[in-house]
C-alpha cells in the first residue's frame, strides 16, 4: 500500500492529512519535472535503472570472496530513498499543504517519532516560460525498525532488513545506527519550459548527511555526506497526431558518501539518452531509453567490516537500454 491517509481540505486554509502519505521532501525533486521524463525516467530514474546489477572490476564481480552476494550499485549509491540524495519517502506523518499563492505552496510534515521536513514548490508560466520549481530540506532521528531472521522474533524473511524510518546507511544497520541516529537530507530542481517550440531544461541538486552517535560505526561513516546533481535538457512537442513526443539527454554525478559495511564512498557518472512517445487517446507513453554508467568506488577492507577492496577500484562501466509502456488507468 503507498498511501492510507485521511484529510481535511480547505481553499482558504490548506490541507492537513493524517495516515501513511509522502512526506514534504517526498520525489523532492521528481516531482520538478513537468514534462513526459516525469513518468518514466525521473530524478531516481538513473539510480533505480541500476539498482539491482552487480559492480565489477575488470570483468569480476567485486566484494570478498566469502560474501554470498557481491556489491551491487544500490550498496555504493547513497540516499535512502531510490539511492538520490534530496528524496524522501512515504511514512506514517502529519502533513500540512497551504494553499497556492502566486504560484507558491508550502508543505510541512512530522511523524514517526522523529521525521520532519518542509518543502516550498512553485508552479507559474513567466511569459512564454513555464516555471516548475521545488526545494526543501527534512531530519530524522528514527532509523527504523529491523526485522528478518537474525532479529526476534524470527520471520521467514531471508534477510534483515529495516521498514520505516529513515534507512540512510543500508538496509540491514539498525544497530549501527544507534544511539544518536541523525540523517539530514535536502535539495532543489525545476523545469524551465519554453512553450512555443517545447525547449526544456530539467536540473536539480541533493545532499544528504549521516551521523549516529555511534563509535563503531564512524570507523567506518569515513564521508557522511552524499551528493548528487542532474542536468537533462531536451524537447517536448506534438509533431504527431498521437501525442506528444519527448528526446532528451541526461548527465547525474553521484558522490556517494560511505555505507557502512559495505564501502567508504564512491563517485558515480550516469550518461543517458532517451524518446517518450505519447498516445493520448490511450494515455499511454511507449519510451527507450539508453544509460551509461561507470565511476570508482573506495573501501577499507582492512577493517574487516567492507566489502569493498581497500583503497580505489575503478568500475567497469555498464551500459543498458531501458524500453517499454505506462499505461494509465
Amino acid at each position: 500500500m503507498r498511501k492510507s491517509n485521511w484529510f481535511i481540505k480547505s481553499k482558504t486554509f490548506g490541507q492537513v492529512a493524517v495516515g501513511l502519505n509522502g512526506t514534504a521532501t517526498y520525489h523532492l525533486l521528481d516531482d520538478a519535472d513537468s514534462t513526459l521524463t516525469r513518468n518514466v525516467d525521473d530524478a531516481e530514474g538513473a539510480a533505480i535503472y541500476m539498482s539491482a546489477f552487480q559492480l565489477r572490476h575488470n570483468g569480476v564481480q567485486i566484494g570478498p570472496s566469502s560474501v554470498a552476494f557481491p556489491l551491487r550499485w544500490t550498496d555504493v549509491l547513497r540516499g535512502f530513498n531510490n539511492s538520490t540524495p534530496g528524496d524522501s519517502g512515504r511514512r506514517d506523518v502529519i502533513r500540512y499543504d497551504s494553499p497556492t499563492f502566486a504560484g507558491f505552496t508550502a508543505i510541512a510534515a512530522w511523524g514517526e517519532n522523529d521525521i520532519w521536513d518542509v518543502a516550498l514548490t512553485y508552479k507559474n508560466d513567466i511569459g512564454d516560460f513555464n516555471v516548475v520549481a521545488r526545494a526543501g530540506y527534512g531530519e530524522s532521528n528514527d532509523p527504523g525498525t529491523q526485522v528478518g531472521p537474525s532479529v526476534s522474533p524470527s520471520t521467514g524473511i531471508p534477510t534483515s532488513y529495516d521498514v520505516g524510518g529513515t534507512t540512510c546507511i543500508s538496509s540491514s544497520t539498525t544497530s549501527a545506527s544507534l544511539p544518536n541516529f541523525e540523517c539530514r537530507w535536502g535539495g532543489a530542481a525545476a523545469t524551465i519550459t519554453h512553450k512555443p517550440t517545447g525547449l526544456f531544461v530539467f536540473g536539480g541538486w541533493g545532499k544528504q548527511t549521516i551521523d549516529t552517535g555511534n563509535a563503531a560505526t564512524k570507523l567506518n561513516l569515513i564521508e557522511p555526506d552524499s551528493t548528487t546533481w542532474f542536468i537533462q535538457p531536451g524537447i517536448e512537442h506534438k509533431w504527431l497526431p498521437l501525442g506528444k513526443t519527448n528526446i532528451f539527454g541526461e548527465y547525474r554525478h553521484d558522490d556517494a558518501g560511505s555505507n557502512p559495511g559495505k564501502s567508504v564512498g564512491a563517485s558515480i557518472n550516469f550518461w543517458q539518452a532517451g524518446i517518450i512517445q505519447n498516445v493520448e487517446a490511450a494515455d499511454t507513453s511507449f519510451y527507450l531509453v539508453y544509460q551509461h554508467a561507470d565511476g570508482y568506488i573506495l573501501g577499507n577492507a582492512t577493517t574487516g567490516k567492507n566489502y569493498a577492496p581497500n583503497g580505489r577500484t575503478d568500475l567497469d562501466a555498464f551500459q543498458e537500454v531501458i524500453t517499454g509502456a505506462k499505461i494509465n488507468f
